[in-house]
């Protein structure tokens, strides 16, 4: 997973990455929310269950980068996605959650997609 000192599931580097690239607190929020379940479906997608629940937690997180930063929320997540995936374990690892989430059918809109606001 890598070095998360404060243990909110977003690996250091990453988290500095977003405090200083995204200052206003509500996008900031939403990309640690993005960051959280992208690297919990690395670590937790190994069963078909799990990768389906964090599959879940992407979308979900993806629809509040939508809500923080409109039309541009798709130019900012690949910034901390290649982050995420910067090793070949952190690859091989979201290629099988990927792999067992696949087939399933997901809820794409949410009531309230966001954890802060």
């Amino acid at each position: 997973g890598g070095i998360d000192v404060n243990g909110n599931g977003v690996r250091d580097d990453i988290e500095q990455f977003i405090a200083v690239t995204y200052p206003e607190p509500f996008q900031r929020a939403a990309m640690m929310q993005y960051a959280k379940s992208f690297q919990d479906s690395l670590l937790e997608g190994k069963t078909r269950q799990s990768a389906v629940v964090a599959e879940q937690a992407i979308y979900r997180a993806l629809d509040c980068t939508k809500h923080a930063f409109g039309k541009d929320w798709a130019k900012l997540t690949p910034d901390v996605t290649a982050m995420t995936l910067n090793t070949h374990n952190r690859v091989m690892a979201y290629a099988e959650a990927e792999k067992l989430g696949s087939g399933w059918l997901y809820k794409i809109f949410f009531d309230e997609p966001c954890d802060a606001k």
